[in-house]
């Protein structure tokens, strides 16, 4: 859908097909798109970057109906790979 971000095409796709099952894969990590994305309707959240077995496992729990997370969206899971802006060296800050 031209001009919409994803959020508002899950929602739109979840008002026309309420028992629709979304799983989003993508390589954005960022808690506002993951909590917009599970307000809209996403029944699961996965990244690209996870293990293809973690993606396949994915796919399934949310075909059963149950919900996924990628581990790496949670505070717990980021921790061991995300630190503060001012803890990075120079040499791993984003340019």
């Amino acid at each position: 859908m031209p001009g919409l971000r994803a959020p508002q095409v899950i929602h739109r796709l979840r008002e026309t097909r309420p028992d629709l099952r979304v799983l989003v894969l993508t390589a954005y990590d960022d808690n506002e798109l993951v909590f917009g994305l599970l307000e809209a309707g996403a029944v699961g959240y996965v990244l690209k970057e996870e293990a293809l077995e973690t993606i396949k496992a994915a796919v399934r729990a949310v075909a059963r109906g149950e919900p996924w997370l990628s581990p790496w969206a949670t505070p717990r899971g980021r921790g061991s790979r995300v630190r503060p802006c001012s803890m990075r060296s120079k040499a791993t800050q984003p340019s």
